[in-house]
């Protein structure tokens, strides 16, 4: 199963609409882009909360961003694992895609909290260029 289709899961809205909620709903904050370790064609963008300096708000989100990189990997490899047990056990390709996405969902919810708890930056997209 290729990690591109189960990180695509995760994604969330196209950035043109992204870009102005996340400009009237956090106004202070900066926007950092980075590319993904797992896949290069992959850029997660953050929204992050100013500190007393750039550098230090850089800092942030590039920490922020090597944590998030991390956990998706480690999501991609469970998720690739608990597919193909779903599959060979027998279960149907669109039950296995259901709970998938479900997982998903939840998985990027804990994941856009814990970032915002420890680097006081928001996980707000995920694109594939």
């Amino acid at each position: 199963m290729n990690k591109l289709f189960v990180l695509g899961t995760v994604a969330v809205l196209s950035a043109c609409s992204v870009d102005s909620l996340m400009a009237t709903a956090y106004p202070d904050r900066e926007i950092f882009a980075f590319r993904s370790t797992v896949s290069e064609e992959d850029v997660l963008r953050y929204a992050c909360a100013p500190s007393a300096t750039e550098e230090e708000t850089l800092r942030r989100a590039r920490a922020a961003h090597a944590f998030a990189d991390a956990q998706l990997e480690a999501f991609a490899e469970r998720a690739e694992t608990r597919m193909i047990q779903r599959l060979e056990s027998g279960d149907s390709t669109l039950a296995a895609s259901f709970e998938l996405n479900r997982n998903a969902s939840r998985f990027g919810e804990v994941l856009s909290e814990e970032i915002e708890a420890r680097y006081q930056c928001l996980l707000f997209d995920f694109v594939e260029t």
